[in-house]
């Protein structure tokens, strides 16, 4: 799925992302980055009054934007495996991998396979306010398959979520074994999703998050709309050479 891909942030791409930062903070609907494949800017902002659910709504409709126009590229391409990659920690991937999640499985039908492989900070479990499966690696040590780890809720039956509890020892190493890779597959061919969505760990900072990158189809890239800059940007695109094609960049605010 290794493709080549022009600079994510020239000179013009920096000014429009100054630009689209600012627009993010006004509310402003979606822009693009252009360069010789289209690459997506998502802006998200929670701000708003106390007591105040408009910002809230439009996000909502922004997650269901986002989720139409990337699922309907999955579809042509045939991609099934989508994973969530913040450029740095706190950026709120998780958030936005959950998110997506809930509104994938808004459409009737569908399956959707969420995990966690940020397994140097695990954060779904936490998020969903459950206790989280037990250890990925002793697992597949005793030779038992993933699906065993799968948590399923009773308010979304057709959501399957792989989360462990807490952070594995060698998280990096872990992601790139054999051992792991056919144990996920075999999960995938136990418990068919229509997609898949990795919430992954930073792609700055350390090799977690560069570790499992080649598990996906394609990468959605998220940016803390705060505090990211066009050095940080600069950095994840070397990291992304040679990785799984990039739908697009986040541009949140919103805290993991």
């Amino acid at each position: 799925m290794a493709c080549r891909r022009n600079s994510l942030l020239t000179d013009s791409t920096e000014t429009r992302l100054d630009a689209k930062r600012s627009a993010a903070k006004e509310g402003l609907a979606v822009g693009e980055l252009f360069g010789t494949e289209r690459r997506t800017l998502f802006p998200f902002d929670r701000a708003g009054t106390p007591g105040d659910q408009r910002p809230e709504v439009e996000r909502v409709g922004r997650i269901a934007l986002m989720r139409t126009r990337l699922l309907r590229e999955m579809r042509e391409r045939g991609w099934t495996r989508l994973a969530i990659v913040p450029v740095t920690k706190g950026a709120g991937a998780t958030t936005i991998a959950l998110e997506l999640a809930w509104a994938i499985l808004r459409q009737e039908g569908v399956h959707v396979t969420l995990a966690d492989l940020d397994f140097a900070d695990p954060a779904i479990a936490r998020h969903l306010e459950t206790e989280g499966s037990s250890s990925v690696r002793l697992a597949l040590r005793r030779g038992e398959d993933l699906g065993g780890l799968v948590l399923h809720l009773a308010d979304q039956p057709n959501l399957a979520v792989l989360a462990p509890a807490a952070p594995e020892d060698h998280p990096a190493e872990l992601l790139q074994s054999a051992r792991f890779i056919d144990g996920l597959d075999r999960l995938h061919d136990q418990l068919p999703a229509d997609y898949v969505i990795y919430d992954m760990a930073p792609l700055l900072g350390n090799d977690v998050g560069l570790s499992a990158l080649p598990l996906a189809d394609a990468i959605l890239l998220v940016a803390d709309g705060t505090a990211t800059v066009a050095a940080d940007i600069r950095k994840a695109e070397k990291l992304l050479v040679d990785q799984p094609p990039l739908m697009g960049v986040i541009l949140n605010k919103s805290e993991k």
